[in-house]
């Protein structure tokens, strides 16, 4: 899902010298806006999978494994980071999906991102016992915190009817995660490359 390791510094260059369809809202335009380059440390959690939009943590089930990337960050705006690790770590989607643009919101070293796609499926049970196949929706929150030294990101995913069938089963299926981000020094000669806990 996240394919970062040593080719994340050159994909945030070229992040940075292109122009992006998704749409940034800047509230607070006096914001540290800047990553200082150096050596950062990024984290990702494990996924959380839940059949129901529930906040009850011991009703989650968790899925794969935390792992972790060392790598060498030039100076970076946030916007083009931002908008690179919440591409990488958004909803799978195949090509029959038809998604909204990303917006992402920046203001007071806080940060909000949502995108909908459609164009997707989930089963349902019936009264009679046998399943549907309903049109679905996938939605994608993100929030989180930054600074010059550090990133904070949690996303939410959820899938849903688009059209509610109070008859059938089918409710909410969602999953949750996290990429925690630090600068921890300057750049090594060597960079590091993906290391899993």
């Amino acid at each position: 899902m996240l394919g970062i390791a040593g080719s994340l510094a050159s994909a945030v260059a070229g992040q940075q010298a292109q122009q992006q369809p998704d749409e940034i809202i800047v509230e607070a335009p006096k914001d540290v806006r800047r990553m200082q380059g150096g050596e950062w440390q990024l984290d990702l959690s494990r996924s959380y999978y839940f059949g129901a939009i529930d906040t009850n943590l011991d009703k989650m089930q968790a899925t794969g494994s935390n792992r972790t990337w060392r790598f060498c960050l030039p100076d970076t705006d946030v916007e083009p980071l931002l908008r690179l690790l919440i591409g990488q770590g958004r909803m799978e989607s195949s090509g029959t999906m038809n998604c909204r643009p990303l917006t992402i919101r920046l203001g007071n070293a806080k940060l909000k991102a949502d995108q909908t796609c459609t164009g997707g499926t989930m089963t349902a049970s019936q009264p009679s016992g046998f399943p549907t196949v309903t049109p679905a929706r996938d939605v994608l929150t993100v929030t989180g915190r930054y600074g010059a030294t550090l990133l904070k990101m949690d996303f939410a995913s959820r899938r849903e009817p688009i059209t509610p069938d109070p008859a059938s089963s089918g409710r909410p299926e969602g999953r949750r995660w996290s990429i925690k981000g630090n600068r921890i020094g300057d750049c090594r000669q060597q960079p590091v490359g993906r290391l899993d806990r």
